[in-house]
C-alpha cells in the first residue's frame, strides 16, 4: 500500500513537473533588461527586445521555433481613437525542446489583444496629432501579454520586482553566473593553448581545432578570430621549423 502510494507522488509529481516545463526555465527576469518607470503608477517595464530574445533562446529562431500572427483594427470611443492588435502565438516543439518529432506541428494560443491610443484629443479640446507607432505599440503589448501567459518574466508580472531584496538577489545570482562563466572561459581557454603548443605537426592543430570547435562557436566573434588567427600565426611558425 505504502509503495502504491509513493508511486502516485511520483506521479503527481511528474505530472506537476509537465505542466510548469515552460514557465519554470522563463520565469526569472534579467535585471539589466529593466527600469522603474513611474507614469501615473509606479512599475517595472521589461525591453520588449530581451523577451523576443529569451523566446528564441527557448523555442528557437522566430518563424522557425516559435511565432506569432496579427490581425489589426480601431476603436473610436469618440474622443480617442484605438488600434488594436490581436495576436495568436504558436511554438513548434518538434525535434526542439520537447524532442517531439512531428515535423509541421506546433502548438498555439490566442489571440491576445494589445492596444494603443492612435489619436485622441489634448486637454484643451484640440486633437493630437496621429502616433505613427501606435500599431508597433499595440503589437508589442499584445506580445508582452502572450510571452507573460507561457510564464516569461513572472517574477515582473507576479510583484516579485517591488521586493527590494529580491531584485539584489537576482543581481548576485547574474554576478555569481558571470564570475562562473568567465572562470571556466579562462580554465577552456589555457587548455586550448597549452594543447595548440604542444602540436608538432599543423595537422595535430587542426585536430585541436576540430575538438575545441563547439567551444570556439560559443566565443564572441571578435575573440574568436582573435584566437584563430593566433592559430593560424602558430601553424605557419612551425611549418617554418
Amino acid at each position: 500500500m505504502g509503495k502504491m502510494k509513493d508511486e502516485a507522488i511520483k506521479e503527481d509529481n511528474n505530472v506537476m513537473d509537465g505542466t510548469m516545463r515552460v514557465w519554470d526555465r522563463v520565469c526569472k527576469t534579467d535585471v539589466d533588461h529593466t527600469k522603474e518607470v513611474s507614469f501615473g503608477r509606479k512599475f517595472t517595464a521589461i525591453d520588449a527586445h530581451s523577451q523576443i530574445m529569451e523566446a528564441t533562446r527557448m523555442f528557437g529562431p522566430v518563424g522557425e521555433g516559435w511565432g506569432y500572427k496579427t490581425e489589426y483594427g480601431t476603436i473610436d470611443t469618440g474622443r480617442e481613437l484605438y488600434i488594436y492588435c490581436d495576436l495568436t502565438m504558436w511554438w513548434a516543439p518538434a525535434g526542439h525542446w520537447e524532442g517531439i518529432k512531428s515535423p509541421g506541428y506546433h502548438r498555439e494560443f490566442g489571440p491576445i489583444r494589445g492596444m494603443c491610443v492612435l489619436q485622441g484629443v489634448k486637454t484643451d479640446g484640440k486633437p493630437r496629432p496621429a502616433d505613427s507607432d501606435a500599431a508597433k505599440k499595440a503589437m508589442t503589448d499584445a506580445l508582452t501579454k502572450g510571452l507573460s501567459h507561457l510564464g516569461f518574466n513572472a517574477d515582473v508580472f507576479l510583484g516579485q520586482f517591488d521586493d527590494n531584496k529580491y531584485v539584489t538577489a537576482l543581481k548576485h545570482e547574474k554576478q555569481a553566473e558571470q564570475s562562473a562563466a568567465e572562470l571556466a572561459y579562462q580554465q577552456d581557454r589555457a587548455k586550448f593553448i597549452e594543447a595548440i603548443k604542444n602540436c608538432k605537426k599543423p595537422e595535430q592543430m587542426d585536430a585541436v581545432m576540430e575538438n575545441y570547435k563547439l567551444w570556439m562557436a560559443g566565443l564572441s566573434v571578435s575573440v574568436a578570430t582573435e584566437m584563430r588567427s593566433w592559430v593560424m600565426k602558430q601553424k605557419t611558425e612551425l611549418a617554418d621549423g
